[in-house]
């Protein structure tokens, strides 16, 4: 009966509806512990759960980076639902990764549930760090404060760096994609060359006093959470990668950020035109 338990708990849900059912409590009746004597069935259910996880870190991202230029009181509760998902699922679903290791698994779910407990790890960060963009939207609201039109410009450019890095993230993991991974490198450096480059811009408005000093510890501080968003797609991007490489036991393929292979070179070049440029 096993592989029919996933259509048997549907089926039970339409004959036995409780409409008070949170999306917290829905997506962790999948980590039921009747499949954890069956790793494989266990591992497979903590990805549709992983899954759902990298759904909602994106989503917070783009509700909370889109309150820094319009701040939505209606998009509050969504984010805060999807932070206490983030949050409850990582403890959830790290306990029950643990109890599975403690079965027999052969190579491959060893692998994998390795990956679990990393990767669980950095999504649940990333929504925290969209929350920490929240409360700065938050903030500048009630204290009246507001960017100049230099600097929402340029901030518009590392929201869509970000957002291009945490998506490609998602892509990459939701489908297993090798070279998808390769991408995120490129996209990563150039947050970092964007950051720096926003850093030095502010000072130069807060030295000609464009800017006041509240103002810029607000702008500091989104610059810094943005930052690592995209620190965390690289270590995801990192364990998605070494364990793909490794289940295909192909030696050649290369390693996930190789920056002085021509591919990188091109791709770093190529983001570089669509937000460094644009700002330099």
């Amino acid at each position: 009966m096993l592989p029919c338990v996933n259509l048997l708990i549907q089926f039970s849900k339409k004959i036995v509806k409780d409409k008070n059912v949170s999306k917290i409590d829905e997506e962790l009746q999948l980590l039921d512990p009747i499949f954890i004597p069956t790793p494989a069935l266990a591992l497979e259910q903590c990805k549709k759960v992983m899954v759902s996880m990298t759904d909602a870190a994106l989503e917070n991202y783009r509700l909370a980076s889109n309150c820094l230029f319009k701040y939505r009181t209606e998009d509050f509760e969504k984010i805060k639902e999807n932070e206490n998902f983030l949050d409850k699922t990582e403890t959830v679903l790290g306990d029950y990764l643990v109890r599975i290791t403690e079965q027999h698994l052969d190579v491959e779910q060893n692998r994998l549930a390795t990956e679990f407990m990393h990767t669980v790890g950095d999504f649940e960060r990333i929504g925290d760090h969209c929350q920490n963009l929240l409360d700065v939207a938050e903030f500048n609201m009630e204290q009246n404060i507001v960017f100049s039109e230099d600097a929402l410009c340029e901030l518009r450019y590392l929201q869509a760096a970000v957002d291009e890095a945490l998506s490609v993230t998602v892509t990459a993991y939701q489908e297993e994609k090798e070279s998808v991974c390769h991408k995120i490198g490129p996209l990563e450096d150039n947050v970092d060359y964007l950051v720096d480059m926003l850093k030095s811009k502010h000072i130069d408005r807060l030295k000609a006093g464009q800017c006041s000093t509240q103002g810029g510890i607000s702008y500091v501080e989104i610059l810094t959470n943005m930052e690592r968003i995209s620190d965390h797609c690289i270590n995801i991007a990192q364990h998605l990668h070494q364990r793909i490489v490794r289940q295909s036991l192909d030696t050649h393929k290369s390693e996930v950020f190789d920056r002085d292979s021509d591919e990188y070179k091109a791709m770093t070049a190529y983001y570089e035109k669509q937000f460094l440029d644009p700002v330099r």
